[in-house]
């Protein structure tokens, strides 16, 4: 009796060996098919091209403000350059200048300084006793035209002006100091210039000589002789007895500070 001899088991293939539950395990793992769609590859030429115009923009930017900045420190170096040449090639002739017009202030200054300390001690002129005795101080650098008369409305009629008296007939001439005593009353003087007071010409206040405190007038300042509207002065009127006194400088841009601190303050009358 011949012994069994066992068959030999030939390996099963994966569809015999496979159950169901193997079947849905092996389902249950595999990867989803979305999942795969979102594991792709990036695609690297696509990443380039959109990123190239970003760059190319910072590039521009970039290339901008950095040839702004060249510009600029261009100009500066030229502008630099320009000026210390200048000055290398002037300074010599500039500080020439500058000395010559130091110079000329200085030689300015002078000549006020000398002119002003030419103009002491004051010349005095003194009036006659019927039309009040007036008595007044003036530079001694200015010359006068004095007309007295005894008869007519003018007793007294002055001009004064540095180095000679012009033309006194025609209105050419700001004259520096003029002086009249008049045989008008002093209401009546002031009056008339009350009038021009409202038209805007000129201003009106009391005024007391320094020397002569009891005698209350008036000082006027602005457009102070009637037709002559180019013609800026100060005048004092005073009352004398039954006349006036008139004094005035015609023009307060070059004579005001001669009439406000030699004229004024050293005049006497008898009231």
């Amino acid at each position: 009796m011949q012994p069994e001899v066992p068959n030999p088991q030939v390996p099963q293939t994966d569809q015999q060996t496979q159950n169901p539950a193997v079947q849905q395990a092996f389902h249950s793992v595999a990867p989803h098919p979305d999942s795969q769609q979102m594991l792709q590859p990036v695609d690297q030429k696509a990443l380039k091209a959109s990123l190239k115009p970003a760059r190319h923009l910072s590039g521009l930017i970039t290339t901008v403000l950095l040839s702004v900045l060249l510009v600029s420190s261009l100009g500066f170096g030229i502008w630099a350059f320009i000026s210390m040449s200048d000055y290398k090639n002037n300074s010599d002739k500039k500080s020439a200048e500058a000395v010559e017009v130091a110079l000329a202030d200085q030689k300015v200054k002078l000549d006020a300084e000398y002119l002003e300390k030419d103009k002491q001690p004051y010349a005095t002129y003194s009036g006659k006793p019927e039309a009040g005795s007036v008595q007044m101080q003036y530079p001694r650098t200015w010359s006068a035209y004095v007309v007295e008369q005894s008869n007519g409305n003018i007793p007294i009629k002055a001009y004064f002006h540095p180095g000679f008296v012009p033309d006194t007939l025609g209105d050419a001439t700001s004259f520096a100091l003029r002086l009249e005593v008049v045989d008008t009353q002093y209401a009546e003087i002031l009056k008339q210039y009350e009038s021009q007071v409202k038209q805007g010409g000129i201003t009106l206040a009391p005024y007391k000589f320094v020397k002569v405190p009891d005698s209350l007038g008036s000082i006027i300042t602005g457009k102070i002789i009637s037709g002559r509207d180019k013609v800026q002065g100060t005048m004092v009127i005073m009352p004398i007895r039954d006349k006036t006194l008139k004094i005035w400088t015609e023009s307060n841009s070059v004579f005001l500070k001669d009439f406000n601190e030699a004229v004024l303050p050293n005049l006497t009358f008898v009231p």
